[in-house]
């Protein structure tokens, strides 16, 4: 990488992941909104049905909560990438140790 200093490095992962999570919470809310209002829109001109703010209400919070399941999933597979970032440097600490034993 373009940084030899690990600090750094981890500090953009970290900077980068958030902007994720920030960004699946917003654009999943507003797309559920939009989804609401034009659907609704759609349903009230088409069939005369007055569905407008059940729709947007409806879509906001299925978007709402397709954001938040989506940060719990981005979150798990952070968590998974850490335990196997943990269990490879434990192997290297051990297999660094046997191989200074056994010199």
């Amino acid at each position: 990488m373009f940084f030899k200093n690990d600090r750094f490095q981890d500090f953009l992962k970290v900077g980068g992941t958030a902007g994720v999570l920030g960004l699946h919470l917003v654009s999943s809310t507003f797309v559920g909104l939009a989804m609401g209002y034009f659907l609704g829109d759609w349903l009230d001109e088409t069939f005369g049905w007055s569905v407008k703010p059940w729709m947007i209400m409806i879509f906001l919070i299925l978007g709402i909560v397709s954001g938040f399941r989506m940060v719990y999933q981005d979150l798990q597979k952070l968590q998974r990438e850490d335990e196997r970032g943990r269990e490879s440097s434990q192997k290297r600490e051990s297999g660094d140790d046997d191989a200074d034993a056994g010199a």
